[in-house]
């Protein structure tokens, strides 16, 4: 394991935007305006920790309900049992709620199987549609989730390359030089195309 500063060196020099690891071979679906492919996260397990940190500052103890709304966020609806189960299988100390550590192992497993998060970069060329699809996976006006989590692979994040400065571009086979706006989504098992074939 390497000491944290080097690790982040590396990364940055190695992994797309310091992060991703685009996995080889034929995108996911490509079309005349955007490129999807599938990538590992690398960084996952500190933007879980990132999550707890947040959610400690309205609160003073990590609950149940803390771990159920950021479960939600990542389009997971657990039941009230299991929620428990998982309390009580990643408290490792027993003491009722969750720590940082406790927290991010748990994602970690639950969410990416144990292994690194597996995920879809989508690069746009046409921002327009960059855009529209952002808008269409946010939030309505009334604060509810225009698309159902339990339906739509929701974003975790964008990227806007014409701010962010990539040291490294991402498969030069891929000729993705006019392609400057990126969504990650989880990596589903299957796509709408897929399901109707």
């Amino acid at each position: 394991v390497a000491v944290p500063e080097i690790k982040n060196a590396m990364q940055k020099r190695l992994l797309f935007l310091g992060r991703y690891d685009i996995v080889k071979g034929t995108p996911i679906h490509k079309s005349a305006t955007s490129v999807i492919v599938k990538a590992y996260d690398a960084i996952a397990h500190e933007e879980y920790k990132r999550k707890y940190q947040e959610a400690m500052k309205e609160h003073d103890v990590f609950t149940i309900h803390n771990l159920k709304s950021i479960l939600s966020e990542y389009g997971m609806e657990v039941d009230k049992k299991l929620l428990k189960d998982m309390m009580e299988r990643y408290d490792t100390d027993s003491d009722k709620k969750l720590s940082e550590d406790e927290f991010a192992n748990l994602c970690t497993e639950i969410l990416d199987g144990g292994h690194k998060r597996t995920i879809v970069l989508k690069f746009f060329s046409n921002k327009t549609q960059f855009d529209r699809e952002v808008d269409s996976r946010g939030q309505r006006k009334d604060g509810k989730d225009a698309l159902d989590k339990k339906f739509v692979v929701q974003i975790l994040e964008t990227h806007d390359l014409t701010k962010e400065k990539p040291e490294l571009m991402p498969r030069p086979d891929l000729n993705l030089k006019g392609y400057k706006h990126i969504i990650t989504m989880p990596y589903a098992d299957r796509n709408l195309d897929t399901i109707f074939r």
